[in-house]
């Protein structure tokens, strides 16, 4: 048999097999009806293909049965407007969105009607339009707060994501952990659902945590609209990002610079809730942006700011505190500084027994507890008709979630 045959035979034999062994840099650590836990590794490209091949019926669940309804008729629109540049996205999103298609593709599911300009404008949802009209809410503690013998004055968070009361939303919540190989980039995880890459909710190897939560404020938008950053994709890069200041530690800061780098803000008001690990100096342990699309585009509070609620305690609702000095309390923040006592130290049962009962909503579709200094991370979702806060969290242990014992 002539060289050049056999070669080709052979490079032929090996493609085939790939095609029925593609190698996936991913696994599913836990799955059930409701929740599946995922880790990835690798390239974007790589984490990408991995993530779409492992959770791509779920993602097109999500997508037919939610983004599609919620955009309506505008989605053609939205994606025609995201690939013409309306909206900046690092070039490395796009590449991983495409990897997902492909790694959906490879697993056999149906994306002759599905491409990666689908899974961009379900990841730039609320820059688009303000499709989701509901709240969220974070509480974060440290320090004296948290001065007991579970938490030895660690910083807390009980974040409350409240959203629609969707089936797609029941079925389909992710918590998906990213491994990077890029040498500028870290370890870090996102919980929100299936399809989702950029952040939500998440928290990076070094403790760094952030919550995105909508803003209600009385906004002047501008007549013609920069290339706004999706809000999503801001918070992903504040957590890959190995140190974003330059400062030598992962703190608070990362989140402010990032965020300050849009300088013309974001495309609507959103309020960002931020905690890290460093609960020696109160303005590192926790912060809270908001942000608009008009001057000022980014204002950011600690608990050096007359928000009303005492000790070392900081926390975010819906509406604009520190933005034009608003003190715009809405009925949640007053319940919750109303409850909040002087000199008052929580353990995390405590935490999230205050907010079930003074920062409830029927749609809370997550609620979760994050303490990156302990390791710990409880998650619970809405599901049997309630709320998620009135069902039973689990516990997740984060160093476990971030090792690679594996390949």
């Amino acid at each position: 048999m002539p060289k050049i045959l056999y070669f080709s035979i052979v490079l032929l034999l090996k493609i085939s097999v790939f095609a029925q062994n593609p190698v996936v840099n991913g696994e599913i650590l836990q799955q059930d009806s409701a929740l599946t836990v995922m880790r990835v590794w690798g390239t974007h490209d790589e984490r990408g293909f991995a993530y779409g091949y492992l959770a791509g019926e779920k993602i097109l669940a999500m997508y037919d049965g939610y983004i599609r309804e919620s955009f309506g008729d505008g989605l053609e629109t939205a994606k025609r407007n995201i690939a013409n540049g309306i909206f900046t996205i690092d070039t490395k999103y796009i590449t991983e969105a495409k990897a997902i298609v492909r790694g959906m593709a490879a697993a056999g599911t149906d994306v002759s009607d599905f491409d990666y300009l689908d899974i961009l404008p379900a990841n730039s949802f609320l820059d688009i339009s303000m499709l989701m009209k509901n709240g969220c809410s974070t509480l974060m503690s440290w320090g004296d707060a948290t001065d007991n013998d579970e938490l030895h004055r660690a910083v807390m968070a009980t974040r409350f994501m409240d959203w629609d009361i969707a089936p797609e939303l029941m079925y389909n919540n992710l918590i998906l952990i990213h491994i990077p190989s890029e040498p500028d980039e870290q370890p870090w995880l996102l919980v929100g659902y299936a399809g989702q890459i950029g952040v939500l909710s998440g928290a990076n190897k070094a403790g760094l945590c952030v919550f995105q939560h909508v803003m209600f404020d009385e906004l002047n938008f501008p007549t013609k609209a920069p290339e706004y950053e999706p809000i999503w994709f801001s918070l992903r890069r504040s957590l890959e990002q190995k140190d974003p200041d330059g400062n030598g530690q992962s703190d608070v800061n990362d989140v402010r610079f990032t965020l300050a780098q849009n300088k013309k803000g974001y495309a609507d008001g959103f309020i960002v809730a931020a905690i890290s690990t460093q609960n020696a100096q109160d303005d590192l342990a926790a912060m809270v942006a908001e942000l608009a699309p008009c001057k000022p585009f980014n204002t950011f509070r600690t608990n050096t700011y007359d928000d009303q609620i005492s000790g070392d305690n900081l926390y975010a609702a819906n509406s604009p505190i520190a933005r034009q000095d608003a003190k715009s309390y809405c009925s949640r923040y007053f319940k919750i500084y109303k409850n909040i006592a002087e000199n008052q130290t929580f353990t995390s049962s405590e935490h999230q027994k205050l907010m079930a009962q003074k920062s409830n909503a029927d749609g809370t579709m997550q609620a979760m507890q994050i303490i990156p200094s302990l390791g710990i991370l409880r998650f619970s979702s809405y599901k049997n008709a309630k709320p998620a806060y009135r069902n039973a969290y689990q516990t997740f242990d984060l160093n476990k979630l971030f090792e690679m014992n594996q390949k």
